[in-house]
């Protein structure tokens, strides 16, 4: 249990966020961009993520 702890920590997870800002701030981590399919394709974007086939969000351009 003591590993559980160490991973999982409010110090830890604090450490872990304080370290996510400071790669925000300098830019160097930034929004991920989603993945597009042509209106058309809507029913083939369903079907991925149904496969969970993606990661992150979809997006259907018109």
């Amino acid at each position: 249990m003591a590993a559980a702890k160490w991973v999982t920590g409010l110090g830890r997870r604090r450490w872990r966020g304080g370290e996510m800002l400071g790669l925000l701030a300098a830019g160097a981590l930034g929004p991920g961009r989603p993945t597009t399919y042509e209106l058309a394709e809507g029913p083939k974007a369903l079907a991925d993520l149904e496969a969970r086939a993606t990661v992150g969000k979809l997006a259907l351009l018109p």
